[in-house]
Formats: C-alpha cells, structure tokens, sequence
C-alpha cells in the first residue's frame, strides 16, 4: 500500500509514504515544514528563507486529483504556485532553487 491514513479533526487523510522523507529532508535543511490534511489542499507548506511554498507530495505514479488541479489553478491565477513533488531531491530542488544530491 502506497498510502497511509492519519486521523485530522475527524477526517481521515491519505498521506503517500514518501511524505515523511521529504519532511525529514527539508527540516534537515532547516525548514519549517507543516503538513495539512484539507481536502484538495497542499500536502506540506514549507518555510525557508523567510518564502513560504506549498508542496502537494505525490507517488512515484500519483496523479492530481480534479479538486486538487481547480485548487492549483486558484492559486497560480493569484500568482503563486502548488509544486507536485515526488521525492526528497525534487522537494529541495523546489524549495533551495537548487539540485541537491
């Protein structure tokens, strides 16, 4: 199974294995990472450098859903943004501007 549920204010919230790692990678960078469970919503918003980003943590083979793309599409028509992540080094690369090994 590729998902895992976590109890949130009575609702239960799929989180992709993966979620954990990058959360670990980015604190260890010395992020701020919060993770959300609304529905549609970003998975992760991250602090660094005084920039806050939204991160929606997906499978190797995880899709958007179509709540998710309207979500993403708000936001990017108020200029900003929803990146899809699926591992560490594209959480680090998003968040430092930079590839990270």
């Amino acid at each position: 199974m590729t998902h895992r549920a976590v109890q949130y204010m009575g609702l239960r919230a799929r989180r992709d294995k993966n979620e954990a790692v990058i959360a670990t990678a980015l604190r260890a960078i010395g992020c701020v990472v919060v993770r959300h469970s609304g529905t549609d919503e970003p998975d992760l918003f991250v602090l660094h450098n005084g920039a806050w980003t939204a991160l929606e943590v997906k499978s190797e083979k995880g899709k958007l859903t179509q709540g998710q793309v309207a979500f993403r599409a708000i936001v990017r028509s108020m200029g900003s943004e929803v990146h899809v992540v699926r591992d560490a080094n594209e959480a680090l690369k998003v968040v430092t501007g930079r590839q990270c090994k």
